[in-house]
């Protein structure tokens, strides 16, 4: 947005006046911090992205946050979520507070780094985190080594076990500001998986689409609607999975662009949801990144101009989105082989700036009324 744009809507910010119908979208290839592969996992709504990347020497994978297209590496490890404060939680390789070298749940806040306190001795990764510091995530457990969903009240506590029932295994995948947490869990043999939401020590497991077996939950809004997909019985015969919204624990099927598969893995505020889809049935060739605003299924990739597309770049998956519409995920490069995260900037319509206009006019009315 050039400078007289961004005066004008910061004008009309002040009036009450808010426009909310968006045209198009901005592609930003965010980059790596030197190799192949960046991963594009939370946005918060300041467009900051967390997330990984390779680096030039090792290859290895870094936790990274992108503020704009600059990244800032925070070492060996994975970036999975970040909150308006900028605290990022992810994941890293250490011997942490236990000694016992694993893959550790970690927040950072700038430069530092805080080891959260895992359930046992081995693996244990935060997902999510809100503006309250609160985190979720998953540990393995001192005994058994079964992994189970958890939540640290804050980066200073022991993780508290969300489901303590021996030998069956849950995962949270995220957070919102009341605290409530959605996920998964398996069945006692480790095979069927559930979509769950966990209020303190209530679980509560969330219904399947019709016909289905099989669902997860990837993603929670203030307004408790919940993401992810679930198993449903097509009317030509055989299973298929849809991304899911529950509503007061109703199981709506999202429907797809096409094809038989497709997950939601993000939810805003305002209820637009983002994820993918297969666009030909049983073609993961076909995967593209997708936007669900009420029952409408659109395509990202709609929105790339010519010469973006032309450069070899198809949206693959959108992985985040903020309550300002800013969308993130990962595009692969049919001209180099290589995949990077994305972000996308909604661009008002050409009518929504006329709007501005007229009202930037009515404010300049008044102005001068007033000064008369």
């Amino acid at each position: 947005m050039n400078s007289r744009k961004t005066r004008i809507a910061a004008l009309l910010l002040t009036t009450g006046m808010s426009f909310t119908a968006q045209a198009a979208y901005t592609f930003t290839e965010l980059g790596t911090l030197g190799g192949i592969l960046s991963i594009a996992k939370g946005i918060n709504n300041s467009g900051q992205v967390a997330g990984v990347s390779t680096n030039l020497s090792e290859n290895e994978i870094h936790a990274v946050v992108w503020n704009g297209t600059t990244p800032t590496d925070l070492g060996l490890g994975q970036a999975y979520a970040i909150n308006d404060h900028g605290q990022v939680v992810g994941t890293r390789y250490t011997t942490g507070t236990t000694g016992v070298y694993a893959w550790h749940a970690t927040s950072w806040n700038g430069s530092t780094v805080h080891d959260l306190i895992p359930l046992g001795e081995r693996d244990s990764y935060a997902s999510a985190i809100n503006n309250s510091g609160q985190v979720a995530g998953w540990s393995t457990t001192s005994s058994a080594y079964n992994t189970h969903a958890v939540a640290w009240n804050d980066i200073t506590t022991t993780a508290t076990d969300l489901a303590p029932i021996p030998n069956k295994h849950s995962y949270a995948n995220a957070i919102n500001e009341s605290g409530h947490i959605a996920g998964y869990r398996s069945s006692q043999d480790g095979g069927q998986q559930t979509a769950t939401v966990w209020n303190g020590a209530v679980e509560i497991l969330l219904p399947f689409l019709v016909g289905g077996y099989e669902s997860l939950a990837y993603a929670i809004n203030d307004a408790g609607q919940v993401v992810g997909y679930s198993t449903t019985y097509s009317t030509t015969g055989g299973y298929e999975a849809h991304a899911t919204v529950w509503e007061n624990l109703t199981a709506i099927d999202l429907g797809t662009l096409g094809g038989n598969s497709g997950f939601a893995l993000a939810i805003n505020n305002s209820g637009l949801i983002a994820g993918w889809s297969l666009t030909t049935a049983n073609n993961y060739d076909s995967k593209h990144a997708t936007l669900w605003n009420g029952g409408t299924a659109t395509d990202l990739n709609g929105f790339l101009d010519a010469e973006t597309v032309s450069a070899g770049w198809v949206l693959t998956e959108a992985t985040g989105i903020n309550d300002n519409g800013w969308i993130i995920g990962n595009a692969y490069n049919s001209v180099t082989g290589e995949s990077h995260a994305y972000l996308l900037t909604p661009v008002p319509e050409p009518e929504t700036y006329a709007m501005m206009l007229a009202g930037l006019g009515l404010v300049g009315a008044a102005a001068r009324r007033r000064r008369g």
